[in-house]
């Protein structure tokens, strides 16, 4: 370092101290030497850059396949990025831009090391890392809804799987604790039980990635009856003759179409229909369904294996009964049958020892269970609940009417009559 002398004149030029002692000397001197060094030193100060920041986010989880939105920041507090790069896991840097990028997340499971890295004006650059977790997603299995079936029956299933980064590889069905089988497809038919009983059944879908999904549907097992519907009806046998044991409550004709539900004026239909009584839907779930005599004659009411009754399945019926000890009084003679078909509840208390009405908890020894849900007119109206019940026979009497069988609160006997088509009354099936 080069050395500053400071030289103090004397009293030549006139200028005279006087008294200066030896301390205000020596501060003067060290303000001097102080000022002149530092003078000096300016050329060794040394300014530096600032290297930049980078963010490059959260750390996420994506699925295979998916598309990646990355949002990278890059800020300098002396200067201003000039250049931003992404690296995504052992990939070369692939320059952006902007800190914003897309990725295509891979098809393996795994987690990646995403880079960002921001380079300032200066060329001094920084690098921030997130993790991104590629995961598999698991398939959807699905066994479709709950059925209701007759025993000994062929029941045919039907399950889907689908994967939303992959595909199914695999389907497999399980009946209650059986083994599992797999199947070439969702599809399989499985043999019902020779009993009534509820099962559960099991539908699994394995992923390409092995990753697999469960979904089960019960099978309720009856011995009554299916319509199109999935409605079961329980049965009774009688002498040599298999009924339904409930009205029927079908809305759909067997062909699939469906029975229009017409809520007034009937008089001027030619074809089919059906309402509630009142209509309510709620009587549709005690007594059944009302159908006028035109969806009777398009013999597409009952499932396969069942028909309406004829008046000669009724006339039967009415001789099983008796032959059977179903009279009322025990005799094997007469038309005395209607309390042994009535419900022991429902009607009106009405008539006599025999009478439906008359102390009911004697009625239904037949197990016909017969409800006393009224008919309807024409017009509409709906009459006699309480009272009355009627079933339509598939026999046409005259051009425009159809037989019938009824019950009355205060009668003992089944009684046979004939109405217009445009009227609703209810159906009971008998087996072919």
């Amino acid at each position: 370092m080069e050395r500053t002398f400071i030289k103090i004149k004397n009293w030549s030029n006139n200028f005279v101290i006087h008294k200066i002692s030896c301390f205000c000397y020596f501060i003067l001197l060290c303000i001097l030497i102080v000022t002149c060094e530092h003078k000096q030193g300016i050329s060794d100060i040394v300014v530096t850059d600032s290297a930049p920041t980078a963010d490059a986010g959260t750390d996420t989880a994506v699925g295979l396949n998916d598309i990646v939105h990355l949002h990278g920041i890059g800020s300098d507090s002396d200067g201003h990025i000039v250049k931003y790069e992404w690296k995504f896991g052992n990939d070369v840097w692939k320059t952006t831009s902007t800190g914003d990028t897309i990725i295509i997340a891979p098809a393996i499971a795994q987690t990646y090391a995403c880079s960002l890295r921001v380079t300032d004006d200066n060329g001094l650059y920084s690098v921030d890392v997130i993790i991104i977790t590629v995961t598999s997603s698991p398939p959807i299995a699905d066994a479709g809804k709950d059925v209701t079936v007759y025993i000994g029956s062929q029941l045919r299933l039907h399950g889907t799987g689908t994967d939303t980064d992959g595909y199914v590889v695999k389907y497999e069905w399980k009946l209650d604790t059986a083994d599992w089988v797999i199947t070439a497809t969702g599809d399989t038919t499985v043999t019902v039980p020779s009993t009534a009983q509820i099962l559960n059944c099991f539908f699994r879908v394995t992923d390409d990635d092995g990753l697999s999904n469960d979904d089960s549907i019960s099978i309720t097992v009856t011995n009554g009856v299916i319509d199109i519907d999935g409605n079961s009806y329980n049965v009774i046998t009688i002498g040599n003759q298999t009924w339904l044991a409930e009205n029927l409550k079908v809305t759909h004709y067997n062909d699939g179409n469906a029975i229009p539900n017409v809520s007034n004026w009937w008089g001027n239909l030619d074809s089919g229909a059906c309402c509630f009584y009142d209509n309510d839907s709620s009587m549709g779930d005690i007594y059944g369904l009302l159908y006028n005599g035109y969806a009777i004659e398009t013999g597409k009411l009952a499932p396969e294996g069942w028909h309406v009754p004829t008046d000669a399945d009724w006339t039967q019926l009415e001789e099983n009964m008796i032959a059977n000890g179903y009279n009322w009084d025990g005799t094997t003679t007469g038309n005395k049958i209607g309390k042994a078909m009535a419900a022991t509840t429902g009607w009106i208390t009405a008539g006599s020892d025999g009478s439906i009405g008359y102390n009911m908890l004697l009625n239904n020894l037949s197990g016909f269970t017969a409800l006393p849900g009224g008919w309807r007119h024409f017009s509409g109206r709906c009459n006699s609940i309480g009272n009355f019940c009627a079933w339509w026979s598939a026999t046409a009497t005259g051009q425009d009417h159809l037989y019938y069988r009824s019950l009355i609160s205060q009668y003992a006997n089944l009684i046979k009559g004939g109405n217009s088509k445009t009227c609703g009354k209810y159906v009971r099936l008998v087996k072919d």
